[in-house]
């Protein structure tokens, strides 16, 4: 899994930073005490064996799952003060991959591609006609398999 966050702000704090971060379900703690920072424009690699919460620490980073206790900051923001609003424009500043290329678990193939699209193709590879039918998506997907 490897993200890339683009910021405007002073370079020389942290764009993201945790601390004391616990992500519990009922009993099973995921993670536990985590405090870290991010330097603005860096590169991060999360490395661990399967299951040791490497997806659950992205997902409460750019604010996807709350956190159960401690604190979530980007730009010196706690994510628990954000409107989903103003979460949606922070998810707009990140760029992230997870293991295999995997899709959005939560949505269908469709809206896996249709994805780009809503955030506006910032960036990204998105050919104009993707979403102008179901058949059109498609062939895109046979495209890109090639």
């Amino acid at each position: 899994m490897v993200a890339t966050v683009l910021t405007t702000k002073k370079p020389d704090s942290p764009i993201i930073q945790t601390e004391d971060l616990c992500i519990q379900f009922g009993r099973q703690i995921v993670l536990n005490a985590l405090t870290l920072s991010i330097p603005r424009g860096q590169t991060v690699a999360i490395i661990g064996e399967s299951g040791c919460g490497k997806t659950m620490l992205l997902k409460a980073l750019v604010g996807l799952l709350p956190v159960s206790r401690g604190s979530v900051r980007f730009d010196g923001r706690d994510l628990r003060t954000m409107s989903e609003v103003e979460l949606t424009g922070l998810r707009k500043r990140f760029g992230f991959v997870f293991q295999n290329a995997a899709l959005f678990d939560s949505m269908n193939i469709e809206q896996n591609i249709a994805f780009p699209r809503k955030l506006g193709c910032q960036g990204m590879y998105c050919p104009n006609d993707l979403h102008n039918s179901p058949a059109a998506c498609e062939n895109e997907l046979v495209w890109l398999a090639h």
